[in-house]
């Protein structure tokens, strides 16, 4: 008996050994996130308080340079506490883009601050911009958040995703939907996971993702990494052009849609109730293999393309 408790102890010891260090993981993971968000939002944020300047606007300055030292105090003191080996020009990157996502958007007709416009007062929108989207950001439907994957999810699928739980202590569980995703694609652009019945696709923490039609008039998925300007339609197209089916890589994922429709939206959000927006995008059901193209031009422009070919189709090789 007496061994019997004693090995039950050890038991016990190691237990609660796995679990701090499960535990240290989760935390590090993401207080990593926290810090992805920090630099995204600060980075909006900048970009935010020179439009509210420019408009003239007090009720805009006003709520821009609130917010926008509220995220730099709370920067400053994460910077003080990151975690070890934390890369801080990665970092600095993603608060870079995020600067020049809000930037296309309000060039685009966007107005980040229209929340505070009263009811009489309304933002001309984007029929203001009409000519200037043409060229910049309207041929395809684009995704940005504040940092993290972005989903891919078939609209069958909807009510079987809950994003990050809607509480921190959620967001923090491994096995939640959220954490399941950021796992996925810890050392790859992109990945499958399963979800219900069925599987999603998984872009690992994009500046910004978007969706269009191939030549063949096949899905693409975009996952943009960097780009120069805000003429980002222009962009898309040349890397389209410059990945064609023959040349895309095989993945060896397929994706399988029991009924039409798939929905591009931010992983933590739940379908139905998003922050960051959803896209519906409409695809016949049917098993579709993932090929992967990869664009970077010479002054930095990159772009990967997920190409999702009808499985039965021609087999291409790639040349």
């Amino acid at each position: 008996m007496k061994a019997l408790f004693i090995t039950l102890g050890i038991v016990a010891v190691i237990g609660v050994a796995l679990l701090a260090v499960v535990s240290f993981r989760v935390v590090g993971a993401v207080r990593t996130a926290h810090g992805q968000a920090l630099y995204s939002s600060v980075g909006a944020w900048r970009r935010i308080q020179e439009f509210a300047n420019a408009q003239g606007n007090s009720n805009y300055v006003a709520e821009a340079d609130k917010t926008l030292a509220m995220l730099e105090r709370e920067l400053k003191a994460w910077r003080e506490s990151a975690p070890p080996g934390t890369d801080f020009a990665a970092l600095e990157k993603m608060e870079e883009l995020a600067n020049k996502t809000t930037d296309a958007k309000i060039r685009n007709g966007q107005n980040p601050l229209g929340y505070l416009d009263k009811a009489g007062r309304q933002w001309p929108g984007p029929h203001a911009a009409q000519a200037s989207k043409v060229a910049r950001m309207s041929e395809f439907e684009y995704l940005a958040c504040d940092g993290g994957p972005h989903l891919v999810l078939p609209k069958e699928l909807s009510g079987q995703w809950k994003g990050s739980g809607g509480s921190v202590l959620a967001a923090m569980n491994p096995l939640g939907d959220y954490r399941r995703a950021c796992a996925a694609v810890t050392n790859q652009h992109m990945a499958l996971i399963p979800v219900g019945s069925g599987q999603a696709m998984v872009l690992a923490s994009p500046p910004m993702s978007g969706w269009g039609r191939s030549p063949e008039g096949w899905i693409d998925i975009y996952y943009l990494e960097a780009w120069v300007d805000t003429n980002i339609d222009a962009m898309v197209k040349r890397a389209v052009a410059a990945t064609p089916t023959s040349a895309m890589s095989d993945t060896g994922k397929v994706i399988t849609l029991t009924k039409s429709g798939l929905v591009l939206l931010f992983a933590g959000d739940t379908p139905g109730s998003s922050a960051y927006g959803e896209y519906a995008i409409p695809i016949e059901a049917g098993s579709y293999c993932i090929l992967e193209g990869h664009y970077k031009s010479r002054n930095w422009e990159e772009l990967y393309v997920y190409r999702l070919r009808p499985k039965g189709s021609p087999v291409i090789s790639k040349q």
